[in-house]
This record gives C-alpha cells, structure tokens and sequence, in this order.
C-alpha cells in the first residue's frame, strides 16, 4: 500500500468522538477527518478511530489520528497527525513505516523552515482559539510566510470558518483545517460547502 496523496485534499477536519455529524461534513466537501481526542479511554478510542475510518473511507476522504500512532495503525488510518513536543517524525517513521502520512503543526517561521521527514503541515493559530489555550496567534503574517516558502501541503488552522475564511485564503492560503465551525454548526454540510467554495475562487 502506497503512501496516499494530498493532490486536491483542501478541507480537513478536526473533530472529538463527541462530533457525531461527520458524515455530514463530508458530503460538504471535507476531505480529511482527524480524530483527537484526548479525554477517550484507550479501548474507545480505537473503536471510534475505526469507526470514522470506515466512514472517511466510505466518502474517499483520508482519516488521520492524532498524536497516537498505535491507534493510527490499528485502525487502520491514512496518517498521524503530530506536536512539536510530541515524538519527532523520524522516530514516528521508524514506528509506522513508510505507507501513513506525517503531519506536524507548526507555529513559527523556524519551524515551517525546518519541518523534515513529514508529508504535510498546518499553520497556526491564524487566531485565538479555546482548541488551543494559551497559545498565541499568529495572524497572517505567518500564513503569508507559508504561501512563499513552505515547500511542503500545509493547511491554515484556528479559528478559521466563513467569516474569517477569505482574509486567511487571501494572505496565501490554499487548504483549510477546521474545527469549530464545523463541529458546532447547526448545518456542518453547508458550512463545509461554504468552505469548499472558499477555496475553489
């Protein structure tokens, strides 16, 4: 099984096992689902990263763990989804082969330059978030940086949904990760829509 390809993949989504709407949000256009989900007990957390596999793979969208790579190839996922702080890409490839994706978030110019041994990026928080407490935003400086010298797919994260969407898209933004204006949509299919279309201009 080859390594599977970011070619067109623009929206990707960012959900807890709490988000039970997901298929809508596929049928809108989302075309990569992370699971993550911290609070989830072990054995949970595997039959609801099966679950939305199955599901992701049902609509050809890619699926994606976070932080965990155990359950990542236990359920048999597209990729993994990593921190800085967490394990760093080499020994995740030394872990889960050639055949998942590698994805780091990254925060600052030096780390976009010095990404190594992963397949794709996000880029954030564009803004303030409650996903992400504590952590600053970047603004769009740093998505404009990214548009001009990140050699790898990178996707603009934090607190990006319709409003705020076009100025991220024009600072240089091509793909958008989102997470609550999706999740906490009363219609995530046309927000998902709304995106999509976003990013097709």
């Amino acid at each position: 099984m080859a390594r599977p390809s970011l070619a067109g993949r623009r929206l990707y989504l960012v959900c807890d096992a709490a988000f039970d709407r997901v298929e809508e949000a596929l049928h809108g256009g989302v075309d990569i689902v992370q699971l993550r989900d911290r609070a989830l007990p072990d054995r949970e957390l595997l039959a609801h990263a099966r679950r939305l596999a199955t599901l992701a793979h049902d609509h050809d969208a890619l699926f994606v763990v976070n932080d965990r790579v155990d359950i990542a190839l236990l359920a048999r996922a597209d990729g993994v989804h990593v921190g800085q702080d967490d394990l760093h890409p080499r020994e995740l490839r030394r872990l889960c082969g050639e055949n998942l994706l590698i994805g780091l978030s990254t925060h600052n110019r030096e780390q976009i330059e010095h990404a190594d041994e992963v397949d794709y990026l996000s880029v954030g928080p564009v803004h303030e978030t409650p996903t992400k407490p504590g952590r600053a935003s970047v603004g769009h400086d740093l998505i404009r940086y990214a548009a001009a010298h990140a050699d790898l797919p990178w996707f603009a994260i934090g607190g990006i949904g319709p409003e705020t969407a076009p100025a991220v898209a024009a600072a240089g933004a091509t793909r958008f990760a989102v997470v609550r204006a999706i999740t906490q949509a009363r219609q995530p299919r046309g927000i998902a829509e709304q995106l999509r279309r976003m990013l097709a201009r």
